[in-house]
């Protein structure tokens, strides 16, 4: 699914973050991607969007050399990134318009997509109830909650059906209770899904919770330290022991 090669990236030549880095991804694996700050992972997750461009090295996807923003990979942010003049199902309805302005040419939108906007309507009610933002779809950004805002990003992204989805800290600026609901509702959102998954996280918990297999960074990028949930369950419970050895590997200044 994911293969990087020998990746190196720097924003400068002194400071290399990443130096000859290697990682692989199995087609339907949750992973977790855990590092101090400045450690690279979110620029990680912009290399694996193609926002940016390996000075060296390669990564593939679907065994395809990575050159540019690819249609089927899904990205959701921390800061929702939702257009603040157009209303909830407008918003989600954002990718099917794209899609029908390029057409399935390959590079911005999948080969074999075929426009109908009677189904996709269909899908943005679809996901709307999904969402439970059933009540909702006819507001603005501004007249939503924080979590009502990350689901409606979270709904345009999976509305289009990604087979690779990056997520960058996408609830840390929410409350407990609204973190832990979209936790949950994205993990059973998973069970019915073919994507695989990707998230940036600070919270060694919220990695635990998430992901099967957690990435550290560590040593400005040069060896990953991959470690093993094998407790992970897809609820809200987490492997406590776990938990304590990545805080050891990341050391007591790291911020939880």
């Amino acid at each position: 699914m994911v293969e990087i090669e020998n990746l190196n990236f720097h924003y400068s030549e002194k400071t290399p973050l990443f130096n000859n880095f290697c990682w692989n991804m199995e087609k339907g694996e949750s992973w977790s991607v855990l590092g101090s700050s400045g450690s690279g992972k979110t620029t990680l997750l912009h290399l694996l969007a193609g926002l940016k461009k390996a000075h060296k090295g390669t990564i593939s996807i679907n065994d395809e050399p990575l050159k540019r923003p690819r249609p089927e990979t899904g990205l959701i942010l921390q800061n929702h990134g939702l257009l603040p003049w157009t209303t909830v199902e407008k918003n989600i309805e954002l990718g099917f318009k794209f899609r029908r302005f390029y057409g399935p040419d390959g590079t911005h939108c999948p080969g074999g997509f075929i426009s109908d906007k009677k189904k996709e309507k269909q899908q943005v009610l679809l996901w709307l109830e999904k969402m439970g933002l059933e009540d909702l779809g006819k507001r603005y950004p501004h007249e939503l909650s924080g979590g009502q805002q990350q689901r409606t990003a979270i709904a345009r992204t999976l509305i289009l059906k990604p087979d690779l989805l990056l997520m960058d800290e996408p609830f840390s600026s929410l409350d407990s209770p609204t973190r832990s609901s979209l936790q949950k509702l994205v993990s059973g959102l998973e069970k019915d899904s073919l994507y695989s998954r990707i998230l940036v996280t600070h919270s060694i918990e919220e990695a635990l919770i998430m992901s099967s297999r957690i990435l550290i960074l560590r040593d400005r990028g040069r060896e990953p330290l991959i470690m093993e949930n094998t407790k992970f369950s897809g609820s809200l419970e987490f492997d406590k022991k776990l938990y304590d050895q990545i805080l050891t590997v990341l050391g007591d200044d790291f911020e939880t």
